[in-house]
């Protein structure tokens, strides 16, 4: 009976939507999810993980085989339905700009292209419209200077309040934060020097 649920227990750790028994490794989230998946889909999305799989593995996973990956379960299999195959969009748990983040740090990190130019398409769609700051923060971040470019434009008529200032924080790159603190006190100066004009030529 105890061992009957001990495999129960076990089995409840694999994600239902990796499990499938004819894949050939299994991936462990941070968070104790287990994902079975299939290296050579891993290998064509990822040089990171087709240089790892040059070395020998064994022919069977097992759970002690697990590879860790260092990332959330949200972002593993956002991350993997991204890269699997499918007549359908990928099914991310939120289109919030923090796993947005993670997301693309884990790309970056797994060295994923795929992952990378699906949520830069994504920003580009009317959805995020009104999202033109978290976008460019995004862009700047990772490389995405065409896109920063015509952003930078866009965010001139934005008023930068304090809590922009702490979410870009939060993403992390504080030169970023610099430039956009700096933008504000331009355009700042540039706004009591156009008032200074005016009161010369009255």
């Amino acid at each position: 009976m105890d061992s009957d649920a001990t495999v129960v227990t076990d089995q409840e750790k694999y994600h239902p939507s990796y499990n499938s028994p004819d894949a050939d490794l299994i991936l462990l989230s941070d968070d104790g999810i287990k994902f079975r998946a299939h290296s050579l889909i891993l290998c064509k999305a990822s040089n990171f993980f087709r240089e790892m799989f040059e070395l020998l593995r064994p022919e069977r996973e097992t759970q002690e085989d697990a590879i860790p990956i260092g990332e959330s379960s949200l972002v593993t299999k956002a991350m993997l339905d991204i890269i699997y195959p499918g007549e359908s969009d990928p099914s991310l748990p939120t289109r919030g700009f923090k796993i947005f983040r993670r997301l693309l740090s884990a790309a970056e990190r797994f060295r994923i292209i795929r992952v990378n130019d699906y949520l830069r398409l994504l920003t580009t769609t009317s959805r995020f419209d009104n999202k033109p700051l978290e976008v460019y923060a995004l862009a700047c971040a990772f490389g995405w200077e065409d896109e920063a470019h015509w952003l930078s434009l866009k965010t001139l008529s934005l008023d930068l309040k304090t809590q922009i200032c702490e979410y870009l924080e939060s993403l992390g790159r504080k030169s970023l934060v610099q430039s956009f603190r700096s933008s504000l006190g331009s355009k700042k100066a540039d706004s009591r020097r156009c008032e200074k004009v005016g009161e010369d030529t009255n």
